[in-house]
């Protein structure tokens, strides 16, 4: 498998392990915030998205979080596990709601000129699995409402484990810099075709 096939994550690079490390020994990349999730089968993350058309606010975390960790009625696009590009999990599995599933294989990380704009409410979740292949935690990326953060598209970032006990949400520096150079993709990685289920 080559590193282009990695999901959402940055590109597998000895600057970009660096950097991450450097963050989380440094905790400046923890911040407060939703995390996404569904609302059951092929689920969006509106349950903690603040749509009241007032002033956009922090997404809540929690509940994010809670529809996150139903997964595993997602779709998973990735035909196996592949190795994780962040250092969080031995391997990884790349999972989206089904709404969501067929724009997100649409995009090709090998194509530096992919284009992508998803909805406030899109999610996807990186199942992060153990040297056993055992789910361990998740990193969560959901689009919160027009004007969380337009700088980034309005996307909220989070890592959590299986009991919803969550170590970065929000605008998190290390996923926003490895995710930068995919804004034309919606901040989106993708997993090659060739890798899909």
């Amino acid at each position: 498998m080559r590193s282009s096939l990695a999901c959402f994550v940055c590109p597998r690079s000895p600057a970009s392990i660096v950097a991450l490390c450097l963050c989380l020994a440094a905790g400046a990349c923890v911040g407060e915030g939703a995390r996404d999730g569904d609302e059951g089968e092929g689920g969006s993350a509106d349950e903690g998205v603040d749509e009241s058309g007032g002033e956009p606010g922090e997404p809540d975390a929690a509940a994010l979080v809670d529809q996150a960790l139903g997964y595993p009625d997602f779709e998973r696009i990735n035909a196996a596990p592949f190795a994780s590009q962040h250092g969080l999990a031995a391997s990884v599995n790349v999972w989206v709601p089904a709404q969501y599933a067929d724009a997100y294989r649409a995009i090709d990380p090998d194509d530096a000129e992919a284009t992508a704009d998803f909805p406030a409410g899109a999610m996807i979740v990186k199942e992060h699995l153990d040297d056993m292949g055992e789910a361990v935690g998740v990193t969560i990326m959901v689009k919160a409402e027009a004007g969380y953060d337009p700088e980034h598209d309005d996307w909220w970032w989070g890592n959590a484990d299986l009991e919803g006990n969550i170590s970065d949400a929000g605008v998190v520096g290390y996923c926003v810099s490895c995710h930068e150079p995919r804004a034309a993709a919606d901040w989106l990685f993708g997993v090659a075709p060739a890798d899909q289920l």
